[in-house]
């Protein structure tokens, strides 16, 4: 279904942002009370900090909205993505957020992004990224690490390249927590 709400008309108080190191920043904002709740959520999980009214240059909007059926599509320069109500269950709820999640990566992947399988830790400024199938111990040896490492996340990463430089890892959530 259509938008009702343009991007710039959403509630400030349930909207937030993401910038990855491209240069692009992401713009959450929930179409209705339903959705409004799972971007509060996101942002609460990612930490993101709520944005009032701010330029758009440079910045996707992604709109979530409820409906039937969970769906995510590149309109015109924004990103939609429709979850169904998680009617107060915890497990789709969880499902509902990394729904949202999967569409800012899908995105970033169109750019040249990579979402890795890997825990991220940080020691004095370099990231490395534990990588391994399931069940091998990264998140075990991410809650290990001892200063002056620091564990960032311990399930995936999303690896982002600046434009013309560097490649930078961005700590993605670990929904099975929520």
């Amino acid at each position: 279904g259509g938008l009702t709400n343009p991007p710039s008309s959403l509630p400030t108080h349930t909207a937030a942002e993401l910038s990855l190191c491209d240069g692009v920043r992401y713009r959450l904002a929930g179409a209705d009370a339903i959705s409004q709740a799972i971007v509060a959520q996101v942002a609460q999980v990612m930490m993101l900090d709520p944005r009032g009214d701010r330029s758009r240059s440079a910045c996707v909007p992604v709109v979530v909205r409820s409906g039937r059926k969970v769906d995510f599509h590149d309109s015109g320069g924004r990103l939609q993505v429709t979850v169904v109500n998680p009617r107060n269950s915890p497990e789709l709820l969880a499902s509902q957020m990394a729904h949202v999640a999967s569409s800012i990566v899908l995105d970033a992947e169109r750019r040249g992004a990579v979402l890795l399988h890997g825990a991220l830790a940080e020691r004095d400024g370099q990231g490395v990224v534990l990588a391994g199938p399931g069940m091998v111990g990264k998140t075990r040896v991410s809650r290990r690490l001892r200063s002056p490492w620091r564990s960032l996340s311990d399930d995936a990463t999303l690896i982002v390249r600046e434009p013309a430089g560097p490649y930078w890892a961005h700590p993605w959530p670990p929904w099975s927590r929520f």
